[in-house]
């Protein structure tokens, strides 16, 4: 699994558009293993100023992560319940930067 995850990984920074502030990662099959993986990899893309968003985790998973101190780089925020949350949560994020933290 691990080397599907860093594919996979490498393909989805190569197909990044270099406007591209985040990339949503459905995480719902991840093992310990491919969260070990996550950290290192996601190093790469916060060098390029763009946040992986987490979703579906397994909550033991977070547990791991927290435990682990894996929240260094992989940020708490950065996790979602849904695609959907996930989304919204970029666009808020995306709509507050554009307008300087104003409500439009």
């Amino acid at each position: 699994m691990v080397v599907l995850l860093l594919l996979f990984f490498n393909t989805l920074l190569a197909d990044l558009p270099q406007t591209a502030l985040a990339a949503v990662v459905i995480a719902a099959a991840f093992s310990l293993a491919d969260v070990e993986t996550l950290h290192r990899l996601d190093l790469e893309p916060n060098q390029r100023g763009v946040s992986l968003a987490l979703v579906e985790l397994r909550s033991r998973l977070h547990d791991l992560i927290d435990r682990y101190g894996l929240y260094d780089t992989l940020d708490r925020d950065h996790f979602y319940p849904t695609v959907e949350a996930a989304l919204t949560a970029i666009g808020e994020t995306t709509a507050s930067e554009v307008t300087g933290g104003e409500q439009p």
